[in-house]
C-alpha cells in the first residue's frame, strides 16, 4: 500500500507546492526539505509574500496542519478557504470561554489581548487579526493552528468542564478563581504544545510516561508503605543508586521523564496540579506562597510525579490540584485521603530514600544537626526532614523548633531555577520557559516551525527568537 500512495503524487504537483528545491517523492519528504512558506490569515491559506501580514508557516507546519489538499489548492488556485462556516472561528471561542467560566475580561487579562479585540472575535462574520486570534486560543488552551478550520479547535471540552467544576466537585471549600481557572487553561494549552513539539522532533518521554505505562491502584493500608514501595520502584526504573540525592529534579522531570513541567501563578493556597489536556499530561507547579523555596518546590513537584506516575486514570480524573496544608503534612495521617497520604510518601521516600536518612540519623547525636543534614543532603524542607526522621528513626524530632536550620544553597536554587530565572528573552512569561522554550527553538531550528511561530510560542519577536535561538539551546539543552 505504500508504493501505491506514492505514486498517487506528480512530481509537477509536489514541485508547484513545496518548490523547485524540495527533495522527496511524497508531501512529508518534500515538506521537510522546502524552502517555502505559507501564510494564513483567519479566512484562508496562501503563499508568503514579503508583503503578507498574516501568520508564516514553513511548509512542514502547512502540511502537518492542514493536510495535502489544502496545500495543492493554494498552488492550483493561489489560496483556498479555512472557514466552513460563518459563525467560525467566533463561536468556538465563545462557547471555550463561557465552559471556563471566564468573562472577556479575565480572557484579556490572561491573553494580553484587549477586551475589545476579543468581543470582535467572538462577533460572527467580523475579520480579526489571525495573531489577536491565536493568543485568545491559547488562553483557553484551544489548539490555535485549527482555529476556525476544525470545529472546537481541538478543545479538550472534558477539561473545561473539570476546570469550571471544580470548586463543586472536590474537598476545597473555597472557590477556585477565574484566576486560577485562567492560568491552569494556559498551563494546559503548554502542556498539549510541548507534547505536540516533542513529537516532531522524535523526542520520546520515558516508558513510566507512556500510553502503555502501569498504573497501581493499591491504596491498601498503611498506604505510606504502598508510596515508600513505589518510590523505590521508580528510583530503580530511571536508574538512580540507592541513597543518591536528586540534584535537579526539574532537570529528571522534563528530560529524563519528558514530562512537562510548568511553573504558573496560581491562588496563594494551591500548591500544585496534575493536569491532562486531551491525551497530554504534564505538572503544575505554583510559583507563590511556600514554593517559592525551591525545598519546597521540589517536594510539591514530587507529590505531583506520584500521582501522574502511579495513580489510575480515573483516580485523577482530568485534574488534580493540591493545597500546601495537605503536602506540608506527615504521611502517616489516616484521616486523609489515601491517594493523598500515597503521593506525599512517594515524594519524600524518592527525594530522602528511607535508608539514607537512617544512616544519617545513626551517624550523630545533635538533633539538630541530623535534620540540617537530611534537608541539606536531600533538598528538602525542614517540615518534611523532621516528618521524615521522626517516622524512620527512634529520634523524635517533630516538634523542634530552631531558627538555625539551613536555606537551600546557591547550588540547590540553581540546580531547580537556572532554566527560568536566567531565560535571555524577558518578554517570555515563566510558563514558557525552560525546556518548553528549548523545544521551541529546537522545532525553529529544524524549520519544523517558522520564526512567527516560534515567536507566539514565546510571546516575544521574531527579532528575539533570531537573536536568543542559540543561546537557548546551549543553555538548556538535554544535560
Amino acid at each position: 500500500m505504500g508504493g501505491l500512495k506514492r505514486l498517487m503524487y506528480q512530481p509537477s504537483h509536489l514541485r508547484s507546492v513545496f518548490g523547485e528545491d524540495a527533495v522527496g517523492k511524497t508531501p512529508e519528504e518534500c515538506a521537510r526539505s522546502s524552502n517555502r512558506q505559507f501564510v494564513r490569515s483567519q479566512l484562508q491559506l496562501a503563499f508568503a509574500t514579503p508583503r503578507a501580514k498574516g501568520h508564516q508557516l514553513t511548509a512542514f507546519e502547512a502540511l502537518q496542519i492542514f493536510g495535502w489538499e489544502i496545500l495543492l489548492r493554494v498552488a492550483e488556485e493561489g489560496s483556498s478557504p479555512l472557514i466552513a462556516r460563518g459563525d467560525e472561528p467566533a463561536l468556538t471561542l465563545q462557547r471555550r470561554r463561557e465552559q471556563l467560566g471566564l468573562s472577556i475580561q479575565q480572557v484579556a487579562k490572561s491573553s494580553g489581548i484587549d477586551a475589545s479585540l476579543i468581543n470582535k472575535a467572538e462577533t460572527p462574520g467580523v475579520t480579526s487579526r489571525i495573531r489577536d486570534l491565536e493568543n485568545i486560543a491559547q488562553a483557553l488552551a484551544l489548539d490555535e493552528s485549527l482555529l476556525g478550520y476544525v470545529p472546537a479547535a481541538g478543545g479538550d471540552s472534558e477539561l473545561g468542564v473539570r476546570l469550571k467544576e471544580l470548586p463543586e466537585t472536590t474537598k476545597y471549600s473555597s472557590k477556585l478563581s477565574a484566576g486560577a481557572v485562567a492560568g491552569l487553561a494556559e498551563a494546559a494549552w503548554v502542556i498539549s504544545r510541548q507534547n505536540t513539539l516533542a513529537q516532531s522532533l522524535g523526542v520520546t518521554s520515558h516508558q513510566l510516561v507512556g500510553p502503555c505505562s502501569a498504573k497501581d491502584g493499591n491504596y491498601s493500608y498503611p498506604t505510606w508503605s504502598q508510596g515508600f514501595t513505589l518510590a523505590a520502584r521508580t528510583r530503580a526504573m530511571l536508574g538512580l543508586e540507592e541513597n543518591s540525592p536528586i540534584k535537579s529534579l526539574h532537570s529528571l522531570v522534563e528530560e529524563h521523564l519528558g514530562i512537562p513541567l510548568v511553573q504558573q501563578k496560581l491562588d496563594p493556597k494551591f500548591a500544585g496540579a496534575t493536569l491532562a489536556n486531551g491525551q497530554s499530561r504534564g505538572i503544575v507547579v505554583n510559583e507563590v506562597g511556600m514554593n517559592e523555596n525551591v525545598w519546597v518546590r521540589r517536594m510539591t513537584i514530587c507529590h505531583e510525579m506520584g500521582h501522574l506516575l502511579w495513580d489510575p486514570d480515573h483516580r485523577l480524573n482530568k485534574l488534580t490540584v493540591d493545597e500546601y496544608e495537605d503536602l506540608d503534612r506527615g504521611y502517616i495521617d489516616a484521616l486523609r485521603d489515601p491517594v493523598e497520604i500515597r503521593a506525599n510518601a512517594f515524594a519524600i521516600a524518592f527525594l530522602a530514600p528511607p535508608e539514607g536518612v537512617k544512616r544519617i540519623a545513626a551517624e550523630s547525636n545533635d538533633e539538630n544537626e541530623i535534620i540540617s543534614r537530611v534537608m541539606n543532603t536531600f533538598g528538602i524542607s525542614s517540615t518534611a526532614a523532621k516528618y521524615h526522621i521522626s517516622n524512620q528513626t527512634k529520634i523524635d524530632v517533630s516538634n523542634i523548633q530552631s531558627r538555625d536550620f539551613p536555606q537551600p544553597s546557591d547550588e540547590w536554587i540553581a540546580g531547580e531555577n537556572l532554566m527560568v530565572d536566567y531565560f535571555p528573552i524577558k518578554s517570555t512569561p515563566i510558563t514558557r520557559r525552560g525546556r518548553f522554550a528549548w523545544f521551541v527553538a529546537s522545532s525553529f531550528k529544524e524549520r519544523y516551525i517558522s520564526i512567527d511561530t516560534a515567536a507566539l510560542f514565546l510571546k516575544c519577536t521574531p527579532v528575539d527568537i533570531e537573536k536568543h535561538t542559540s543561546a537557548i539551546l546551549s543553555a538548556l539543552g538535554p544535560a
